[in-house]
């Protein structure tokens, strides 16, 4: 495949955005009515159509919380015994490799640490052991009770269940705990806790809960926080069904979900329910979504700056001004470079591409653009094509739009490299075995066809009704 090097700088608006830019009323009306109906996507895809969302509330059991707090009965026996039985196997009782191998000459040190060493780290082992049986015997007991109030009641004919009048309290989980056995209470251990409204697209950001999973029953895969939580009877009015449809799967308004979450991190465990939500719809008025209109008339301004400083650079090179250099002498672009915004921005020399990057040939071209190596990234088909361009054209820099990624892009063309004939040999190899096997899964598809079949001996099946 015919391929193309480059050199190419990436100015992203972000920038050259000021964050005191101010607009008018105006500025601001026009631009939230030309976005209104609009999702919102990525770079420069504005939109202020509202995805429903829901408020979730959720109880946190504290495993770090409970540990400080339990009681072990015979505490450092038990530690003791805890240490003796883990010692070889537990990395935290295991000495570093340099005080083995400077153990005087003799016997070698043993490979863990001594009771006295390992005391502190034997006892915090052994409380969060317990913390942990008291963590399962909680919520075991709460979703007992949880469940209870739900039992008896006949589904509606969208297959939920009208929650019963004592769930239906925004109080209920704090009423719950209260009512927690005596064994399990230990005060700040078990909150209960609301969030705001957030969308299916920001659930992974909710606080605490966003990037935990859900794990049923033996299942080694686990649903999304956000995945679950939204498998509601607002967004799914009614429970579809079929063979591989599980209505447990499906949450009513204050149902508790069947399995709570668990943070690998700390061991805390999240019981949680959605107790509202809001529907989807076009913003209603430009107050519902000044803030994010003036981000993104500010990301809009930046884009604009950035496209005049590609071609300034531009303009140097075509002045006989190296592009690297042009870039480099640019104290704003160096500074921001180093940013934390700045890592995807800068010079980059990425190794020749194709129009189909690594894919293989006999796919044909990606749909969504091709991945370009050496910082670049995926690239539009339109951006590739715009670059293969230059090589016939007079001037051999190009300033390119990448919306998408709210990021201009100063090209330099280098040079097109044709394809070599032992590449061409291989990928004629390939397409021609593809091609091979391709027909011959249609003849076999063609030839066991129940049509074709009958076709050929004259049988047709009829059966009994």
């Amino acid at each position: 495949m015919e391929r193309v090097k480059i050199r190419a700088v990436l100015l992203p608006a972000e920038a050259f955005v000021d964050q005191n830019a101010s607009f008018s009323e105006t500025q601001i009306k026009e631009h939230f009515d030309k976005y209104r109906d609009r999702e919102r996507g990525s770079g420069l895809q504005f939109g202020y159509y509202r995805k429903p969302g829901i408020k979730v509330q959720f109880i946190k059991v504290d495993r770090d919380a409970i540990a400080a707090k339990v009681g072990v009965p015979n505490e450092e026996r038990k530690a003791k015994a805890y240490y003796e039985e883990h010692r070889e196997k537990d990395p935290a009782f295991r000495r570093k490799a340099e005080e083995i191998a400077a153990a005087p000459e003799g016997p070698l040190a043993p490979a863990y640490i001594d009771w006295e060493q390992a005391k502190e780290t034997a006892i915090t082992k052994l409380r969060k052991e317990y913390a942990d049986d008291n963590v399962q015997r909680t919520v075991d007991w709460l979703s007992s009770m949880m469940t209870e109030p739900w039992m008896g009641i006949a589904p509606s004919e969208s297959v939920y269940k009208a929650a019963p009048t004592e769930v239906a309290d925004v109080e209920y989980y704090n009423k719950l705990v209260k009512r927690l056995p005596q064994p399990l209470q230990f005060e700040n251990t078990i909150t209960v806790h609301t969030t705001e409204f957030f969308t299916q697209q920001d659930s992974a950001k909710v606080p605490e809960l966003g990037t935990l999973s859900v794990r049923s029953g033996q299942s080694l895969v686990g649903r999304s926080f956000g995945s679950v939580a939204f498998n509601n009877e607002v967004i799914v009015p009614k429970i579809p069904s079929g063979g591989k449809i599980n209505a447990a799967d499906y949450l009513a308004k204050y149902q508790t979900a069947a399995f709570p979450l668990t943070d690998p991190r700390n061991g805390n465990v999240y019981i949680f329910r959605v107790i509202d939500s809001e529907p989807g719809g076009p913003s209603e008025s430009v107050d519902q979504a000044r803030d994010q209109v003036i981000t993104d008339l500010r990301l809009q301004k930046g884009f604009e700056a950035a496209k005049a400083r590609a071609q300034s650079l531009r303009s140097c090179c075509l002045a006989s001004e190296p592009l690297k250099d042009a870039y480099e002498a640019d104290p704003e672009l160096a500074a921001f470079r180093e940013s934390g915004e700045g890592v995807k921005t800068g010079f980059f020399e990425p190794p020749p591409f194709s129009r189909i990057g690594q894919t293989p040939a006999w796919k044909g071209r990606p749909a969504d653009g091709v991945f370009v190596g050496g910082g670049l990234g995926k690239l539009p088909n339109e951006t590739v094509d715009a670059i293969f361009s230059l090589t016939d054209a007079a001037e051999k820099l190009a300033v390119l739009e990448l919306p998408d990624r709210a990021t201009v892009m100063t090209v330099e063309w280098v040079e097109t490299i044709p394809p070599q004939e032992e590449e061409f040999a291989g990928t004629r190899k390939s397409l021609v075995t593809q091609l091979t096997d391709n027909r011959w899964r249609e003849f076999v598809n063609d030839w066991f066809d129940p049509e074709k079949i009958r076709a050929r001996s004259g049988f047709n099946l009829v059966r009994n009704r």
